[in-house]
């Protein structure tokens, strides 16, 4: 754990962030004080809630109302943002009753289970009192997965628009690198990452996806794809508009693999680390922390269904580019 900062630390590290310091007051970042020094003692993530809006609001379909944070940050960085969810109830087609929490825990574990980054979420509980009422909650943390001088750029960024068309998004992606005069090598690393995580949120069924929820980083001659994030709506809790990528007018996991077909490297991805993956184990963890938790029986079985419809079309793929062409077999 961090050591603690003192008041006066504290109270620095928070000014160096806020658009405007003359709105709080010494007793607001009192008040923030000692509810870090709560947390810092506490084994919950190291991330600590700035209280300084005095202003509630409320959070449509929750009951959690009050007086909420307007910074989460990291205690060993108090400049690295933390992004914020509140885990809301979603609903499967089939009724079963499901929540955003669910997916932050077991989403990452398919995706580092294929050997992809993705973004870290900690389940944080937290009461919030308003001076009329408290109100206790889970918060969905996400530690931010930027490192010094990281300069992250959406493709919506890059693109100057809304565009989930695989070819053009490649194409402009590969000349934005060249234009920044990376060389062949590096380039090709990127793509190879590139196509493996929008295969992987294809097959986790991302159905929010858009431009913004992909992102670049570059830093002092290096880049990479960002971490996965986002994972609201995934493994077969759809949003209500659904998105995914588009390869020639076709959408979906089908379209996706069918265009990465020549993709020797990819394939072998698909074999090696995708179907190897044990989804049984992933949604029976028995370990469960302050900041962790357990997946209710209820989701298992939804999650386990929906992970064998995905390996099915996968081996079902796999099995049609292996097999000899229709022209081949008649030169035969």
């Amino acid at each position: 754990m961090t050591k603690k900062l003192t008041l006066d630390e504290y109270t620095q590290k928070i000014q160096c962030i806020v658009p405007d310091i003359t709105q709080y007051r010494r007793e607001d970042y009192q008040k923030s004080y000692a509810e870090y020094c709560k947390l810092n003692g506490r084994r919950t993530p190291d991330a600590i809630k700035v209280d300084l809006i005095r202003n509630p609001y409320f959070v449509e379909n929750s009951n959690v109302r009050g007086c909420f944070s307007q910074f989460w940050l990291i205690l060993s960085d108090l400049n690295k943002y933390l992004l914020k969810e509140i885990p809301n109830p979603r609903f499967f087609r089939n009724g079963s009753g499901m929540y955003t929490r669910d997916n932050a825990l077991i989403v990452p574990r398919v995706i580092s289970a294929a050997g992809l980054e993705c973004a870290e979420y900690y389940l944080v509980n937290w009461v919030m009192d308003d001076s009329v009422s408290t109100w206790e909650d889970d918060f969905l943390l996400t530690p931010s997965f930027l490192k010094d001088d990281d300069e992250m750029l959406s493709f919506k960024d890059i693109l100057g628009r809304e565009c989930l068309d695989v070819e053009i998004i490649e194409r402009n992606l590969r000349r934005e690198l060249e234009l920044r005069h990376f060389r062949e090598k590096n380039i090709n690393r990127f793509m190879q990452d590139l196509r493996r995580k929008i295969c992987m949120s294809e097959i986790i069924d991302n159905t929010d996806m858009s431009s913004e929820n992909m992102s670049v980083i570059f830093n002092n001659g290096t880049v990479r794809v960002a971490p996965l994030y986002d994972f609201d709506f995934c493994m077969g809790n759809e949003a209500v508009v659904n998105r995914h990528f588009k390869i020639k007018g076709q959408q979906g996991l089908l379209a996706v693999l069918d265009y990465y077909k020549d993709d020797k490297e990819l394939v072998k991805w698909l074999e090696e680390r995708i179907l190897t993956i044990n989804m049984n184990q992933i949604v029976s963890v028995k370990e469960s922390t302050q900041n962790r938790g357990l997946v209710c029986k209820e989701a298992r079985y939804v999650y386990k269904d929906f992970w064998e419809q995905q390996i099915d079309t996968i081996r079902k793929f796999l099995i049609k580019i292996q097999e000899p062409s229709t022209e081949n077999k008649e030169l035969e």
